[in-house]
């Protein structure tokens, strides 16, 4: 595949933090109107099936057969939508999004483990400075913030962090030989398998009830989902999986500042120090991980 000029791949970056900082957001107005929160997830992965069906189509056809490693972000990405929106219902659109964002953590881990790239004593220091503050964070969650269930919900937001790790590493394999659109027409038609075994289990209704409702997941299906996960996964092939974390840090910020802005949600002073610990342990970790080429994706044996 033709190599991406870094420059543009950091534009994409940047584009694409910024539009999935809008996700907890939308998602958040989206149940306010009447909607669930797995049916809000997924209808934003139908809805955005056109879209990437239809940026697709010039390289299907000239795509070779893809390794069944295509299929890993699909079900790695519903599972961290399945725990994600379930976390909204809990805490705040600003700690979900945060504590969701130790995936780079476990980004670096997995690169080390399964993509055999180095990492250094700041890794380590990192991770452990994040990590602990996640636990900190859990154990002192307050009410205050006015989240019904801040505990919970920062739970199942480190358990999105963990799938979304997984979405972002399989996803960084199969980038090597397959384009983004490709990518993200197959995760948006294997993503709502996962969602709709999680709504079998539930009594939520499968169709939003509301005007309002279907308004919001029309804009979280085209902002972060087409625009902004569409462009991250673009732009990742382009630059340096390090930096590529610097840039995505803007995510938890805008996502805390359009919480308070449109939300009316506040963090304690202790929520934002430990937030404070846990962006720059995640920083530090990303800075101690040295980008190494990853190893071609396996292909099916005829």
């Amino acid at each position: 595949m033709k190599q991406q000029a870094p420059a543009t791949s950091m534009i994409a970056l940047v584009l694409g933090a910024v539009g999935i900082s809008f996700a907890a957001i939308f998602a958040k107005e989206a149940m306010h109107a009447g909607a669930g929160p797995l049916n809000s997830a997924l209808w934003r992965l139908i809805l955005a099936v056109p879209v990437f069906a239809l940026l697709a189509l010039p390289h299907l056809r000239t795509a070779s057969r893809p390794s069944w490693w295509i299929v890993v972000p699909g079900l790695a990405f519903g599972l961290d939508l399945l725990t994600w929106h379930l976390a909204f219902t809990k805490t705040t659109a600003a700690a979900s999004t945060l504590l969701a964002n130790v995936s780079v953590v476990f980004v670096g881990f997995g690169g080390w483990w399964l993509l055999k790239e180095r990492i250094d004593w700041r890794w380590g220091l990192g991770a452990g400075l994040a990590l602990t503050a996640v636990g900190a964070m859990a154990l002192l969650a307050s009410p205050g913030t006015g989240a019904p269930d801040p505990l919970m919900g920062n739970l199942l937001s480190l358990g999105t962090a963990v799938c979304y790790a997984a979405y972002l590493l399989s996803a960084k394999v199969v980038r090597r030989t397959v384009h983004a659109s490709v990518v993200m027409l197959a995760v948006v038609l294997i993503a709502p398998l996962v969602l709709a075994g999680g709504l079998l289990c539930t009594d939520e209704p499968w169709l939003p009830p509301t005007s309002d409702a279907w308004l919001w997941i029309v804009l979280l299906a085209l902002v972060p989902q087409c625009a902004g996960q569409g462009l991250i996964i673009w732009g990742l092939r382009g630059l340096p999986a390090s930096f590529s974390a610097i840039v995505l840090m803007i995510q938890p910020i805008g996502a805390a500042v359009w919480g308070a802005l449109f939300l009316g949600e506040l963090l304690t002073g202790a929520d934002i120090a430990l937030s404070a610990v846990v962006l720059a342990g995640i920083l530090l970790a990303r800075v101690g991980t040295q980008d190494t080429p990853p190893p071609a994706p396996p292909t099916p044996s005829n």
